[in-house]
């Protein structure tokens, strides 16, 4: 881009990239102290928290199934968090990680990706007018819609290929 700095963020992995933006993002912290776990194992959960922590101004650091990365760890502590919110099950993030975190606000989850991204349109969009709905089966849509949705304080849903959920019609309606 002529004429503008850009800033490259990235680590070894996943896991360390979401440890560099967390230093970036904490800078300018709305709530401070609060970060979003989610797993790094697959992308839905991170995705569908990433409107309200663009809102809130929080991190999003990811997590093993097998454990809390030392990154993570470290990522944690140099960003001073005290509060975390966890997304997803205990079949992706289990009670032991739950354990390891600073203290846990809540956990939003559901049965599965589309159930947990209802779980957070519910606590965070009680109310809204305007909803972001992406496939489920891919990240790419939801990736580009996150901003927007952040943006427009509307939640970010996801959707199989062929037919909406109970849960997400029952919210829409």
């Amino acid at each position: 881009a002529k004429g503008r700095a850009i800033t490259r963020v990235g680590g070894e992995d996943r896991y360390e990239t979401a440890g560099l933006v967390a230093d970036k993002v904490t800078e300018f912290a709305g709530e401070k102290g609060l970060a979003m776990i989610a797993t790094g194992a697959n992308y839905p959960d991170a995705l569908a928290i990433s409107p309200v922590a663009a809102r809130l101004r929080a991190p999003i650091l990811l997590v093993r199934k097998a454990g809390l990365p030392d990154i993570t760890e470290a990522a944690l502590t140099r960003n001073n968090i005290t509060k975390t919110l966890i997304i997803g099950g205990e079949d992706v993030i289990s009670e032991t990680i739950a354990e390891a975190l600073p203290e846990v606000e809540k956990r939003l989850a559901g049965k599965d990706r589309y159930e947990t991204a209802h779980a957070i349109a519910r606590e965070y969009h009680s109310e809204t007018e305007l909803v972001f709905l992406a496939t489920g089966l891919d990240f790419p849509d939801a990736l580009a819609a996150g901003p927007m949705a952040a943006k427009a304080e509307a939640p970010l849903l996801l959707a199989p290929a062929t037919e909406l959920r109970a849960t997400t019609k029952a919210y829409l309606e």
